[in-house]
């Protein structure tokens, strides 16, 4: 079917499941293929609503959580017939409509009535829904675009820290090799001071050696002489 919705031309795949009760496994598949629904029953016909409910349980059923995004619509069709042969009327279908939480609308496909309304109807939720998806990819790629610069900033910060923390531990292996270069300059002296005073003190203890030494000698020099003296 093509359509003319907003001024654009659309093209629409309509998949009529009207007595696939035998084949649930066809409708199974159309459900799960489907963009968007239309439950239509007869205004004169309370058991073709009834119907439709667990229709409408197996599209929840297969949808999930994507079924608050999709364009459904609860159509009561034959609106043209006579009163007296309603069996819903049109508010009891917006009740139901409401209970569901889809919107509803009624139709003659007789008198072609409302046809090409809901066909337009259907495409306007779909294209909303489009835009609305189209909305939250943009934000969620300018959110995924955000996160990823803050991490981007946080890893060249933490970067640039361990960086800081490498020069400042080589600045202080620095002042520490300093230091301790400044305190074995101040040492020297003290160590030279204390050996140049141990070499005096052996100096001098070698001069009382010798003087003892030579004391000595001439001590036994004249007890030699006098003993010589004796004998003679």
């Amino acid at each position: 079917m093509v359509i003319s919705c907003n001024k654009n031309i659309c093209t629409l795949q309509i998949t009529d499941t009207t007595g696939s009760h035998q084949f649930p496994a066809m409708q199974r598949l159309s459900i799960t293929k489907g963009h968007a629904f239309i439950l239509v029953y007869s205004v004169c016909s309370k058991q073709s609503l009834e119907e439709l409910k667990p229709i409408w349980s197996l599209i929840r059923e297969l949808k999930g959580d994507e079924i608050s995004q999709i364009p459904v619509m609860l159509v009561g069709n034959k609106c043209d017939e006579p009163e007296e042969l309603r069996e819903v009327t049109n508010i009891e279908g917006q009740t139901e409509a409401a209970t569901w939480g889809i919107s509803f609308m009624e139709t003659s496909a007789k008198e072609n009535h409302n046809v090409t309304e809901l066909f337009q109807e259907l495409l306007n939720m779909e294209k909303n829904r489009n835009v609305s998806l189209q909305l939250d990819g943009k934000n969620k790629k300018k959110k995924e675009k955000k996160m990823l610069k803050e991490k981007a900033k946080e890893e060249k910060l933490l970067k640039e820290k361990k960086e800081k923390a490498k020069q400042q531990a080589k600045e202080k292996e620095k002042q520490t090799a300093k230091e301790a270069k400044e305190a074995k300059k101040k040492e020297e002296p003290k160590d030279k001071a204390a050996n140049g005073t141990n070499a005096k003190g052996g100096k001098d203890k070698d001069k009382d050696g010798a003087a003892g030494a030579a004391a000595g000698a001439e001590g036994e020099a004249s007890g030699t002489l006098k003993e010589k003296c004796k004998v003679m």
